[in-house]
């Protein structure tokens, strides 16, 4: 299937932002503006776990109901068993060498952080990695949403996808209050507690997935969403852009709105550079299409940057003589360009492989419905 460019950017750019926030800050000594960079990155790349949230809720729930376009109805079973393929053999195959690399290393593993991971209740329970608790959020997410898409689908079964879907907006607008008014509670009543339990819990975060689900009934159910005036296409990144910068200037861990308030700005503003990026037409450029080939490859980069960060990259540096060894510029590059590597190398290893395998034992339904209904075009290849 074609991909969308302007989606695998957005892919990359939400990378590099988390890529940042875990990569150690550039020292003064070495550079005052080195420095003041990648602090600034590093203070506000957790925001591209927001990016890819939105991200996510769009292109999964617009799964759902492209599908009910094309059928009439959802396959709840086929849509999980499809997610399962893309989701898991890639997070197994982190734990499974975190497990054997611990054993090596300590001669032991922790058996509750273990099944914390195979569970998807890491961001509730220790874990064995400090990222990998976004999986579990949209783990939830996944299961939500097919009871939710379910019981609109049985509701009305004879309805058109704008028809069925119709009660999506009402939906949101409760989801949101109730993160909302949890994340106000939970601000007064465990104000010290650490960034976990205030920005890594589902029914605190599920919002901004919730919120690429709004995005997708309109996108895919109406022509709101879709953009003709080039220079509007622009301002929509533009303030998306400037609706994230809060991230950027506030400390997460010391500014108390940003955990209750701030993740508001910026799912909205992800999910304005994300309409902005649906309606634009980037230049052929072999720039954007490097870039967009390693925004393809995203959640294998994304799972591998932290054993480059902790392991990989510090075994790396002890074999470097001096003063390579001690020079924060070759550590950033072996810990950037080595996240994508690694994470390439595994995708083409495990992610894509499966997913071929997927697609050969339960294809997507080629069913087709009659002309009607607004359909444009979306690559999901990597979805």
């Amino acid at each position: 299937m074609r991909r969308i460019l302007e989606l695998d950017l957005l892919r990359f750019v939400a990378v590099l932002l988390v890529m940042g926030r875990h990569m150690t800050p550039c020292p003064e000594s070495v550079s005052g503006w080195g420095a003041t960079w990648s602090l600034v990155w590093q203070r506000g790349g957790w925001i591209g776990v927001d990016l890819f949230f939105v991200l996510s809720g769009f292109l999964v729930s617009g799964l759902l109901f492209q599908e009910h376009q094309k059928t009439d109805k959802v396959d709840i079973k086929r849509f999980l068993i499809r997610r399962g393929f893309k989701i898991y053999p890639p997070f197994w195959a982190l734990i499974l060498f975190t497990i054997v690399f611990q054993w090596v290393i300590s001669a032991q593993a922790d058996g509750t952080k273990i099944i914390s991971e195979l569970l998807f209740v890491q961001n509730y329970f220790p874990a064995l990695w400090n990222h990998t608790w976004s999986l579990a959020v949209e783990e939830h997410f996944y299961i939500l949403l097919s009871l939710l898409v379910l019981v609109f689908a049985l509701w009305n079964s004879r309805g058109s996808t704008r028809e069925t879907f119709q009660s999506i907006p009402k939906v949101f607008c409760w989801v949101a209050l109730a993160c909302l008014i949890m994340r106000m509670v939970n601000s007064v009543y465990l104000p010290d507690a650490n960034l976990k339990h205030h920005l890594m819990v589902t029914h605190l975060r599920i919002d901004s997935l919730f919120f690429g689900v709004l995005l997708a009934y309109f996108w895919h159910t109406s022509n709101r969403l879709h953009i003709e005036k080039s220079w509007f296409k622009i301002v929509l990144i533009g303030l998306g852009a400037l609706l994230l910068l809060p991230a950027f200037v506030c400390p997460v861990e010391t500014t108390w709105w940003i955990p209750v308030f701030g993740v508001i700005l910026f799912y909205v503003g992800s999910g304005l550079i994300l309409v902005g990026m649906l309606n634009l037409q980037l230049p052929d450029s072999p720039i954007l299409r490097t870039a967009g080939k390693i925004g393809a490859f995203s959640y294998s980069i994304y799972l591998w940057h932290m054993p480059m960060q902790s392991w990989f990259a510090p075994i790396i540096l002890k074999f470097l003589p001096e003063p390579l060894s001690s020079s924060w510029l070759v550590y950033a590059a072996i810990y950037m360009l080595g996240s994508l590597v690694v994470g390439i190398a595994m995708a083409k290893l495990i992610e894509s492989p499966t997913l071929l395998l997927r697609d050969k034992l339960i294809p997507k339904s080629d069913s087709k419905k009659a002309a009607g209904q607004l359909q444009k075009p979306l690559s999901i290849a990597s979805s």
